[in-house]
């Protein structure tokens, strides 16, 4: 049974943390409501809590000293003692009930905003360790655009967080705190929303400038021929614009002595990754001992759309080998 309940939650960890999760939020739930159940059986923790000297003289006269004694134990305490003043006992502790109400709604109202805290604390670290550690989330985030994708969510999540429990919390508050707390709320707010407009425009304004737009068309040689040589000689480059694919056409005639020579036209694979190319110029055929032979080339290049970029015109001397 174990066994089947670890293969399940290891091929499925998402469900797994989810219900870790819930489980946990569960307990803090129920820790939470059983606090607030018991709440009324501690007026008498409120009272020991008092530094007033009339409500410590109450306490012993009456015997108020346990931390669980409830306001019905402790006017049945006081009706049936014999102490002096008891309809003042009574109402001193009318009072004090009425101001133990307001500390112990207080006093559940910062547990329960702990235990949500919490809560949503262990979700967020759920989520964010899934998606660390998730194979295909991974790859997807690794990329410069699965990474701005991910803080904008991420942003764009704590933005409409921070939202929600500003928007709560003006039900939740003190009436006295709601104009403090709510102008340092949105001060806060200001901030997320500068910090998400920001990546915001950058994610879009870079997704948009980097759209269709290939930029100009254009060919770099990157390693020239030798200005001589006495065997074919290699010419590499790249393109850079356009849209692939791409052809190179090498054209060369002899300058010296003034004779043109065919030289076969070439074509560069189309990959729009790795735009390099790479074109031989061979020597001339009938290249004669005693003899050498300038001679210029001219690289041209087309894209897809036959968008043509020509470069200038290289020269080299080819010489017959000894």
């Amino acid at each position: 049974m174990l066994d089947d309940v670890v293969k399940l939650f290891s091929s499925h960890p998402f469900w797994a943390v989810l219900i870790v999760a819930a489980v946990i939020g569960i307990g803090i739930g129920g820790f939470v409501f059983g606090r607030h159940r018991s709440g009324a059986a501690r007026f008498g923790e409120y009272l020991k809590r008092q530094t007033d000297p009339a409500i410590k003289s109450l306490c012993d006269t009456y015997g108020l000293t346990g931390n669980e004694i409830g306001f019905d134990d402790a006017v049945r305490s006081v009706m049936g003692s014999n102490g002096p003043n008891k309809d003042i006992a009574v109402a001193t502790l009318g009072q004090q009930y009425g101001a133990y109400l307001k500390w112990s709604s207080a006093d559940s109202f910062d547990v329960v905003s702990l235990a949500v805290l919490a809560l949503a604390t262990v979700l967020f670290l759920s989520f964010l360790g899934y998606v660390l550690t998730n194979e295909r989330m991974f790859s997807l985030y690794i990329s410069a655009d699965g990474g701005r994708g991910l803080l904008t969510f991420l942003f764009g999540s704590t933005t409409i967080g921070v939202i929600l429990l500003i928007a709560v919390s003006l039900f939740w508050m003190d009436k006295n705190e709601i104009e403090e707390r709510f102008g340092k709320s949105k001060d806060l707010l200001a901030i997320v929303i500068g910090v998400l407009g920001t990546i915001l425009g950058f994610y879009y304004g870079t997704a948009s400038a980097s759209g269709d737009k290939t930029g100009p068309f254009a060919l770099t040689i990157t390693k020239p021929p030798p200005p001589d040589s006495q065997a074919p000689v290699s010419i590499e480059g790249f393109i850079t614009g356009g849209a692939a694919p791409y052809t190179v056409e090498l054209k060369a005639s002899k300058i010296i002595p003034n004779e043109e020579y065919d030289v076969s036209k070439l074509n560069v694979k189309p990959d729009t990754k790795a735009q390099n190319f790479s074109v031989t110029l061979p020597a001339p055929s009938d290249l004669k001992p005693g003899t050498e032979a300038h001679v210029g080339y001219q690289l041209i290049a087309k894209d897809k759309a036959n968008v043509t970029f020509t470069t200038g015109i290289g020269v080299v001397e080819f010489k017959p080998k000894p």
